[in-house]
This record gives structure tokens, C-alpha cells and sequence, in this order.
């Protein structure tokens, strides 16, 4: 089977990006990272820089993915469109490699549906770089499988992936590594353009962050620690079951959500068990040489163990094995079993994060409110941010608030099943003043004054 692209990968790539479009019609903002890419986004596109709404520099995240936002009218609707493109491609690319790598037209369409109605379309949902990191991930693992010079510019696509996801800068060693084993230092002037150009890049993003933060890497990024690299590979054993073979959003401790995430976890181990190893041995190599260098990662960053920032890895070592020819019933069954999940998952679920529209009519009522100059410390994660433009600094105690600043109190409800984008805090008292109010929020001025000064202040004036 070669690598040609045929009609099927094109109307793998119609159907899936449709069905993601139309399926989702809002994007979603579920954590820290899909808040920051559109707040930047915005601020890119208003000409503003790669910074907050407050004015502060974006640290820990790429510009690649914001700064392609901001080449649209509206970066919130240009993400709708961008991700389900890109996710229309990395389920085509599946289907290739699988094909490519020994599978059967129905074993290899189960198991795109499987990943593809599962945690692929969880991430492709949000506002976050990691779908198109994928579709560029699996082009240039298309173009390094041509071989010959087309490795070049396998590695040209997977360098400027860097400025798209940091995970990225795993790519073009992991390639390098299979490559110079394959040709046996035949290749040297490519794979030295290659190892220059992604050092250039690094280095500019790395010089970039010295600049705005003066640190070369982000706060995240911590001294390497053998005792974070077994915490994390137990977190990605684990979100291999939760999220990767199986995937639900939300509590899976309720009985009926319990039971259709176990019931498609064995349908997936079924399904797996069918595997023999005599896939595409350059899957296989290309995947495990990848874990390898997050082997690394795993030491310098506790990243929760997110198997979405890891998950070209397992993807490629599951191509690099070939189902039995008879066990395509098992994986038409998984992937089946995956879209009705993934239906029943988002039609009984609130998903939508901080894009859920009450939202956005609340945010908007806030318009209302006096405007001061400077951030407001609110107990709400940046929904101000990106509803109305308002720079917001999220705080968990009145005692975050300085002296003098603007303190947002709202009593917003928590829509979404796994995000926590409010929080309640107790009402402000003495040494406060109230400067405004909607009916579900409170605009509230911080005195100069303490509470105990002013005690001092009301006695002696007696």
C-alpha cells in the first residue's frame, strides 16, 4: 500500500471536518490555555502586541497559533474554522497511515472514528493549538515516510511547529534520530539544515521570552527532578485509559456515565488485543523515539500528564502494529460504540467552558458598571477578558486586592462540567465602598485605609 493521498483521505477530511463544524457550533474555553490563545489572539489583531488584556506579556504559550487568529476578522469564529480543517486532516492522515501500514478499509475507518468521535474531537473543540499541531505533525510524518528529500521538508513542517505547541521541539530529534539510523549518515547535509533551522527557531522564541519576561523559559519549567518524571508517567499510564482509549467528559462516577466509559474502555482492549506487530516498523520507531524525548519533559515540567500534548506518540506506535485480518468487526464495534458515547457525552453535558452564552450576557451586563482605569480583581477566570475587553486579574481572597483597587464580585454560576471558572468569596465589608451593581455582580472600590485604620481613624475623631 503506498502513501499516495486518494479520495478516501479526501472525504474522510470533508466528513470529519463537517461533522466537527456543524456538530459544535460554539468553540469551547475550558482551561488557562484556550483563554490565553484568544485573549492574545485579540490583542494581536488590535495591534496591540502578544500580550493580556491588562498589557501584561503572554509567557508559558507560543505565538504561532494567537498570531494565526489574528489574521481574521473575528480570531473566535477563524479558531470554529482553522480547528475543524486541521481536524478533518488528522483523521484523514489516520486512515492513510493505517491503510499504508497493513489495516483494512473497516478496521482502519473503526478505529478513526474511535479516536476521531473521542478525545481527538474533546481537543479540536476548544480554542487551543493542539488539533493543528496534529494535521501539521501528521503531514510531515507523511512526507517522512516519501523519503528521500521529502524529509527535509518533513522537518521544515515539524520546525515551524515549535511556535504552535513547545512539545514541538521533540519532533524534528525524533525524526533525526530514525533518519540517521535508516541511512547511516548518508544524509548528513540535510539533517544539518535541518538540526539549524530548529535551533534558530528555539533560539528566537527562547530570546523572545528573555525579552518580555526575562526568563528563557516560562515559570512552568522547573529544575529537572527524577521524583516529577515517575509522578508523571503514572498521570499518562493513567489518561491513556481515561482520555485516550476511552474518553467521557466529565464525572464518571455517576452510574450512566460510568457505565458507557468502562463499556467503551473494554471496547477499545478488545479492540487492541487484536494487534500483531508487523505494522509500519517507521511508525513505530518515530513514536517511541518521541516518548523518548518527552522522557525528558517528563523531568522539568508537571504538566498533569494531559495526554493531548503527548499523543502523537501513542498514535504512531498504535500504527506500527496491523490488526488481525479478522478482527475488523472489533474495531467497527469500538468506533461505533465511540460516536454513540460521544453523542450522548455532548447532548448531556455542558462543555462549553467559559463560551457558554450566559456568559457572555452576563459579561456584557457589566458594561453598565463604572469604568476604571487598570485591571479588576474579580472571582471570575478572565470571562471579562474575553466577552468585553476588560483586563481582569482572577484572585481567590479579598486580601489579593491592593489598596485603592477595583474588586468585581459576581454571582455567576459555574455552567460547564469540569471547568471552575467562578468562585464565591465573601462580600466586602468595612473598608470598602460600593461603587456599582447589576443584578448579579458588584463593583467594589478598596479604601486606602485598612479596616483597623479607619477604626483608629473613627475614635479618634470622636
Amino acid at each position: 500500500m503506498t502513501l499516495n493521498i486518494n479520495s478516501k483521505f479526501w472525504a474522510l477530511v470533508l466528513i470529519a471536518g463537517a461533522l466537527l463544524y456543524f456538530s459544535q457550533p460554539r468553540m469551547a474555553l475550558r482551561d488557562i490555555d484556550a483563554f490565553h490563545y484568544l485573549i492574545a489572539a485579540n490583542s494581536l489583531h488590535q495591534g496591540q502586541g502578544y500580550q493580556d488584556a491588562a498589557g501584561h506579556p503572554i509567557r508559558n504559550w507560543p505565538p504561532g497559533y494567537p498570531f494565526l487568529l489574528s489574521l481574521f476578522p473575528n480570531p473566535f469564529e477563524a479558531a470554529h474554522g482553522i480547528n475543524a480543517i486541521a481536524f478533518g486532516f488528522v483523521v484523514g492522515f489516520l486512515f492513510l497511515f493505517a491503510l499504508q501500514s497493513g489495516w483494512g478499509d473497516a478496521a482502519a475507518l473503526g478505529m478513526c472514528a474511535a479516536f476521531g468521535f473521542g478525545w481527538l474531537r474533546i481537543i479540536a473543540s476548544d480554542v487551543r493549538a493542539d488539533i493543528l499541531n496534529y494535521a501539521f505533525f501528521f503531514f510531515g510524518v507523511w512526507l517522512f515516510a516519501r523519503g528521500g528529500r521529502s524529509r527535509l521538508f518533513a522537518y521544515l513542517i515539524w520546525n515551524f511547529c515549535i511556535p504552535l505547541k513547545w512539545v514541538s521541539v521533540f519532533f524534528t530529534p525524533a525524526g533525526l534520530f530514525i533518519d540517521a539510523i535508516q541511512r547511516r549518515g548518508k544524509c548528513l547535509p540535510a539533517l544539518f539544515v535541518a538540526l539549524v533551522q530548529w535551533d534558530v527557531i528555539l533560539t528566537s522564541l527562547l530570546v523572545y521570552n528573555y525579552r518580555a519576561i526575562h526568563r528563557l523559559t516560562g515559570p512552568s519549567l522547573a529544575p529537572p527532578d527524577s521524583g516529577r518524571f515517575f509522578d508523571c508517567l503514572g498521570k499518562v499510564i493513567f489518561t491513556l485509559g481515561r482520555s485516550f482509549i476511552s474518553s467521557w467528559y466529565g464525572t464518571i462516577r455517576a452510574p450512566m456515565p460510568g457505565l458507557l466509559f468502562f463499556a467503551l474502555l473494554a471496547a477499545g482492549i478488545w479492540a487492541g488485543l487484536s494487534l500483531r506487530p508487523r505494522g509500519n516498523r517507521l511508525y513505530l520507531g518515530l513514536g517511541l523515539a518521541f516518548f523518548g524525548g518527552c522522557a525528558v519533559l517528563f523531568t522539568l515540567i508537571d504538566f498533569g500528564g494531559v495526554i493531548r500534548l503527548l499523543g502523537y506518540g501513542p498514535l504512531l506506535v498504535l500504527l506500527g502494529f496491523c490488526p488481525e485480518r479478522d478482527s475488523y468487526r472489533r474495531w467497527l464495534v469500538y468506533g461505533g460504540l465511540a460516536a454513540g458515547v460521544s453523542v450522548i457525552n455532548f447532548a448531556s453535558v455542558n462543555s462549553l467552558g467559559g463560551n457558554d452564552p450566559s456568559y457572555s450576557s452576563l459579561a456584557q451586563a457589566t458594561l453598565h458598571l463604572p469604568q476604571v482605569s487598570g485591571a479588576v480583581y474579580t472571582n471570575a477566570f478572565h470571562l471579562l477578558d474575553v466577552h468585553t475587553g476588560r483586563a481582569t486579574e482572577p484572585v481567590t481572597l479579598l486580601d489579593e486586592v491592593p489598596k485603592g483597587g477595583y474588586f468585581l464580585r459576581v454571582k455567576w454560576p459555574n455552567t460547564d462540567e469540569v471547568a471552575t471558572l467562578t468562585w464565591p468569596i465573601p462580600e466586602p465589608g468595612r473598608g470598602w465602598q460600593l461603587v456599582g451593581r447589576t443584578a448579579t455582580a458588584r463593583l467594589y472600590r478598596r479604601s486606602q485605609w485598612s479596616g483597623r485604620e479607619l477604626s483608629v481613624v473613627a475614635q479618634a475623631s470622636k
